[in-house]
């Protein structure tokens, strides 16, 4: 697959493609979705945005590398500085010059640091202050880590830092976060015990700490299809839900994914009957962790695994040795346990 080439309005394409760069395409204005952001993903794994660059079309730039960047595929950002649209670059410069600007796009991150450093001045201490606090939070949105590292590096360079603070930095915050995470997690599960169970009563869960979790891995899903490796790789199953209901969603979703239909909220719904649309509604309402996708649907997996474990029966054969332990205990030995736990 060749890439594609994401500018703002149909001027733009039609312009792109009239200088015979036929890969451009428009989300017709700066409401780029995650919707769009999949479908793109599905037709390249090369993605080039070209937005204007006044302010509204950097923070549409912003929102575009978020959401693509969530789909794995190749993410670069074209800065056309002060040539305006690519519509004008083009009528200024010819097709050549934009052609050149396309093979010089910058890495999405190189892009936001970037627009960091534009926001503030680095020169002054304050300036310096803010750019560490808000480049090193970018740093943790990236998982790879040797790819963490080379770009701690340039951060560290521009503010004039060691390498190792900005690594420790980097990694306080990444801990902060996955403790914040837990906790809300558990504050979530708490609180959604008498809240969770759906208002039909052919809905209603058995276990509403492994649903928490149930409910958590649908929105994964659904925000993020790519997440279903996760599960793949863990060996979870169907079978490992505890409410039939969230089971066949995810069966739906399973089913979606693995063929490589588009996934969208109205499409799931257009499944279900009219409670089970109803409910599902609510769930995806619900707030979920997106950056950290991975790690926070590994927790759902693990939670829901550690509630089906409280919920089974000892093995007998077990059970049958630790009595045949006891009985081959002597005397001395048993008045010694009791006085251990008395």
């Amino acid at each position: 697959m060749g890439i594609l080439v994401l500018v703002e309005g149909n001027i733009d394409v039609v312009m792109l493609h009239q200088a015979g760069i036929d890969c451009a395409v428009a989300p017709l204005g700066t409401a780029f979705t995650s919707e769009q952001s999949r479908l793109l993903a599905h037709y390249s794994d090369d993605i080039v945005i070209v937005f204007d660059p006044d302010e509204m079309g950097q923070k549409a730039t912003l929102r575009a590398v978020s959401l693509l960047e969530k789909t794995g595929k190749s993410v670069k950002v074209v800065n056309l500085g002060t040539s305006g649209d690519p519509d004008d670059f083009i009528r200024k410069h010819g097709a050549e010059a934009f052609r050149l600007l396309l093979e010089r796009s910058e890495n999405h991150i190189e892009y936001r640091l970037l627009s960091i450093l534009n926001t503030c001045n680095i020169n002054t201490d304050e300036g310096r202050l803010f750019y560490l606090a808000a480049a090193t939070e970018l740093l943790t949105e990236i998982k790879n880590e040797p790819e963490r590292e080379i770009y701690g590096a340039k951060v560290a360079k521009t503010a004039d830092v060691s390498t190792e603070a900005i690594k420790n930095e980097v990694e306080k915050k990444i801990r902060a976060k996955r403790g914040k995470q837990k906790k809300d997690f558990e504050k979530d599960v708490t609180r959604a015990r008498s809240k969770i169970q759906p208002t039909s009563r052919e809905l209603r869960y058995t276990n509403e700490l492994s649903a928490v979790a149930e409910e958590g891995i649908i929105r994964c899903l659904v925000r993020d299809p790519v997440l279903l490796k996760v599960a793949s790789e863990m060996g979870f199953t169907i079978e490992e839900f505890t409410s039939p209901f969230l089971a066949k969603v995810y069966d739906i979703l399973d089913k979606r994914i693995t063929e490589d239909r588009e996934v969208s909220q109205a499409l799931i719904l257009s499944e279900l009957e009219s409670s089970e649309e109803s409910q599902l509604t609510k769930i995806l309402q619900k707030p979920e962790s997106v950056p950290h996708g991975q790690r926070v649907m590994r927790e759902y997996i693990e939670k829901i695994r550690a509630e089906k474990l409280k919920t089974q029966v000892p093995d007998e054969e077990m059970l049958l040795e630790i009595k045949r332990f006891k009985e081959m205990k002597t005397p001395e030995d048993k008045n010694a346990d009791e006085k251990q736990h008395s």
